[in-house]
């Protein structure tokens, strides 16, 4: 019993080096178990490290905050390098549209700033002056925003009902 006791301490703690104390066939299985529990063990390393990678990367690449017009002129000519999000308001009587090349051209403000917006494409529906819009895209040079992505947020219409006189 305390050969046995020893060969499986062994086999744990020291698997290449083992040296069978009794000579019996159960020694070259429990060696085997132990390399299938390891590469089972790194397989499974290997695997969280990719999932925990993949996730980090697409969180990472997703992760795009909209900022402000006055943070965006904060920001200077860094807005200009990547690609970022900015919120405003669609200025009154700044909408202009060039239909056959699907171009909009507008102004949005936010407190203490206006940026003029250039977008090509599709214009979402409720798309018009005093809503507020979050667009993607790159500063000019020239100090115009380029849009490749026009977002509007919907205008909360919602109220709570109030009961009449006489209604439950």
């Amino acid at each position: 019993m305390p050969k046995r006791i020893l060969t499986e301490a062994a086999a744990w703690i020291w698997p290449e080096e083992l040296v069978a104390i009794d000579s019996a066939p159960r020694t070259t299985v429990r060696r085997q178990g132990v390399r299938r529990q390891r590469r089972f063990l790194i397989a499974g390393c290997v695997l969280l490290v990719g999932i925990v990678y993949l996730a980090f990367t697409v969180t990472k690449a997703s992760a795009v905050y909209y900022l402000t017009v006055p943070e965006l002129e904060a920001h200077g000519t860094s807005g200009q390098q990547r690609s970022v999000r900015v919120s405003g308001i669609v200025d009154a009587g700044s909408i202009e549209r060039d239909p056959s090349q699907f171009v909009t051209r507008f102004t949005a403000s936010d407190a203490g700033g206006t940026l003029p917006v250039v977008y090509k494409g599709p214009v979402p529906d409720i798309f018009q002056p005093g809503i507020q819009v979050v667009v993607e895209g790159r500063l000019g040079t020239d100090g115009v925003f380029h849009a490749d992505t026009l977002l509007t947020k919907c205008p909360a219409h919602f109220q709570a009902a109030t009961p009449q006189t006489g209604q439950r």
